[in-house]
């Protein structure tokens, strides 16, 4: 009897000590440096300035194997990367996970206990964003379609994204915290969409503000719950809150004349900021504000005078200091890019050839970082074409950046869209978000002819004003 209670003790720590840890392992050849390390984001606060941990890093052997076996207490979502390189990109994981991660040449594999979830998404992503037709009607859809044709389109985009959430969870048994997040994340993203439109159709249709709507087109608000645990430690739920409280604000100047939305646009982060403090508690307040501030940081568009104002109100309302010095880093790292040499990157032409940012020295450079997967993006290249045709008698160039993205689907678009300006891809992401502070696609920086960064997060091509400030710079 005492021999098997032993045997049963054993056991049992043996297993409990395995259920508290994160087992990864896999190959990766070819490689891009010897190291292989895992970042996580312990919840929404370091999502707001992009500050992800690095919890673990390990060395690749001669034949590129790695394991990596560390503490684990919760569900969270990580990156992996070989060097600058991902590898995985926002994935939960949970403890008790024993999964294989796999990059060899292009072939990806995965396999074991927790492999369910980089499964998903993935097919996810086939299925709702890369598939060609399917993402056409998506970037197409704010522009062409009717309000009330745009509602049934997104709705029911909605409910087909929930409906192979839930039979990919039932066939697969995706772990209640994961799923929960992922299906929060499919409503918010709805939430987004919705909220877009308004401002979006006129941006396709050549107008500015706010297509003007009664206020129970927002009546999809009230159906969301702003609160939600799990999702707080989504990449998602941060931008969510920032958007619910965006979508408060259009509704509040959508019916207003042009010449006042202008106005209001002016001062819309200390409106939106009072509006989240009407409006949310808590945490979910605190994170609201956080992403309106951290917008402000990254558009630069009220200028730092007023910036330093939404620093100040912070601070009187006690926000959580973890918060408040992850935005003060982010709004002194963009301010230490204003002026300076733009980074060197690395990236290839399309005959394979090395590019050196440095060759366009003398010119005025709009650099677009962009993905083949990116509807806006597409949808925006043909207004960089236009762009640079009107000032094709100037020392002005587009330098179009395409990552995260397969190399062959690279070169098929830009041959088949007879694109002009420069075109190039780059394998190392890591080096574009570190460096240039890059938050989403599209990002689009302006460079003057001395190779300095004159604005981080610059208007959008078929701006009027962009094409002023380049004018301005080109007269300089």
């Amino acid at each position: 009897m005492i021999i098997r209670l032993i045997i049963l003790f054993t056991f049992m720590s043996t297993f409990c000590s395995a259920q508290k840890y994160l087992h990864i392992y896999g190959k990766i050849q070819p490689k891009s440096s010897d190291s292989v390390s895992l970042y996580a984001y312990n919840s929404s606060f370091s999502h707001i300035s992009g500050n992800k941990k690095m919890v673990y890093t390990t060395t690749l052997d001669a034949d590129g194997n790695y394991k990596i076996n560390i503490p684990w207490n919760e569900t969270q979502e990580i990156n992996l990367l070989n060097g600058d390189k991902y590898i995985v990109f926002n994935i939960f994981l949970s403890r008790g996970d024993s999964v294989e991660i796999t990059q060899v040449e292009d072939e990806f594999s995965t396999n074991g206990k927790g492999s369910e979830n980089i499964e998903y998404s993935f097919r996810f992503a086939d299925k709702f964003y890369i598939d060609s037709s399917i993402r056409a009607e998506y970037a197409n859809s704010y522009g062409s379609k009717n309000i009330s044709q745009f509602h049934d389109y997104i709705l029911r985009r909605r409910d087909q994204q929930l409906l192979f959430l839930e039979d990919f969870s039932y066939k697969n048994n995706l772990k209640p915290a994961v799923y929960e997040s992922e299906r929060a994340n499919i409503y918010y993203k709805y939430v987004v969409d919705k909220t877009q439109y308004l401002w979006k159709h006129n941006y396709a249709n050549k107008k500015q503000g706010f297509l003007a709507v009664d206020s129970s087109y927002f009546s999809f608000l009230q159906d969301i719950k702003v609160s939600k645990n799990q999702a707080e430690k989504s990449h998602y739920y941060y931008y969510f809150l920032h958007e619910y409280i965006d979508a408060l604000w259009t509704m509040q100047i959508s019916k207003l004349p042009d010449s006042v939305q202008k106005q209001k646009y002016a001062a819309q982060y200390l409106e939106k900021i009072e509006l989240a403090e009407e409006k949310l508690v808590g945490k979910e307040k605190e994170l609201a504000i956080a992403a309106i501030i951290s917008r402000a940081i990254q558009n630069n568009d009220s200028g730092d005078s007023s910036i330093w104002q939404l620093f100040l109100k912070l601070k009187k309302n006690g926000i959580d200091k973890e918060l408040y010095n992850s935005l003060l880093a982010e709004y002194n790292a963009v301010n230490s890019l204003s002026g300076k040499p733009a980074p060197i990157f690395t990236a290839i032409t399309q005959n394979g050839e090395k590019f050196e940012l440095a060759s366009l020295k003398g010119k005025v450079v709009l650099l677009d970082i962009w993905s083949t997967t990116c509807g806006p993006c597409l949808k925006n290249i043909p207004e960089s074409v236009k762009l640079k045709n009107e000032l094709k008698d100037k020392p002005f160039e587009t330098l179009n950046l395409c990552m995260s993205s397969s190399e062959e689907s690279w070169k098929k678009l830009v041959i088949a869209g007879k694109w002009n300006g420069i075109h190039i891809f780059s394998k190392n992401d890591a080096e574009l978000y570190n460096n240039y502070r890059f938050k989403g696609f599209p990002q689009y920086i302006l460079i003057d002819k001395n190779g300095n960064i004159v604005k981080l997060n610059a208007d959008k091509p078929g701006s009027e004003h962009l094409k002023q400030e380049i004018l301005k710079l080109l007269a300089d």
